[in-house]
């Protein structure tokens, strides 16, 4: 579904040539699953063991690394300056007669030590900062981007709407400090307290102009919850 839509879709709209492009696909019927921010092929994880937990499935869904595909985009060259992407895609498979579909766009990244340094400002080697919002920032701006350049392709639009749960999920995992030294400055069930505050059971919903615009839900989840299909 997705993945044809991709390939065919997607490079015809933004007149991108399909010599060499693949596109790294999963399907499963998983009641629970785990992925984590990893380069292609799909990798899935035993449940809580990556960063975004998946729990509840009923259904055969698919698995799309977007990343990937959009990272062979590269004739024109230009296509990608510039280009934000997040790391998946995950949709329902069966759509009609379905009322619990579902079409996840997922970003997923981590950070040692502290939820602080999800917050530490990215910078250039210049010195120029790019994120100021550091980390989350940078991963909800992949995914609203994402989102944006999917639903200006007709037919993908045209699927994307007609699902019944629309989400764009930022998964997050604080990595502990191995120091110990460190650890007993920062730790670590005191950043795992605030993040619970912030992101229950299926995250906290965060206001996202373009993400709301596009009908889609922008949820930030800790990787100690899970996002439930069912």
């Amino acid at each position: 579904m997705v993945s044809d839509l991709l390939l065919h879709d997607y490079l015809h709209y933004y007149k991108i040539s399909s010599k060499g492009i693949s596109v790294d696909e999963q399907l499963t019927n998983d009641e629970q699953f785990d992925l984590e921010d990893m380069p292609s092929p799909i990798k899935l994880k035993s449940f809580g063991d990556g960063t975004l937990s998946i729990t509840d499935n009923h259904e055969k869904l698919e698995i799309v690394h977007y990343e990937n595909f959009v990272g062979q985009c590269k004739r024109p060259a230009s296509f990608l300056y510039g280009r934000k992407r997040c790391d998946y895609i995950l949709c329902s498979t069966e759509i009609d007669g379905n009322d619990n579909s579902h079409i996840i766009l997922a970003e997923l990244t981590s950070t040692l030590g502290t939820i602080d340094n999800l917050q530490e400002p990215i910078k250039n080697h210049h010195g120029e900062i790019l994120f100021e919002g550091g980390k989350y920032e940078k991963a909800q701006k992949q995914l609203a981007c994402s989102l944006a350049n999917l639903m200006d392709v007709p037919e993908i639009k045209k699927l994307f709407v007609c699902m019944k749960d629309k989400q764009c999920i930022l998964a997050y995992k604080i990595i502990p400090y191995t120091d110990p030294v460190k650890r007993m400055q920062h730790p670590m069930q005191r950043y795992l307290s605030i993040e619970s505050e912030e992101t229950k059971e299926n995250g906290a919903i965060l206001a996202d102009a373009t993400i709301n615009a596009n009908g889609f839900t922008f949820r930030r989840l800790n990787h100690t919850a899970s996002y439930k299909l069912g």
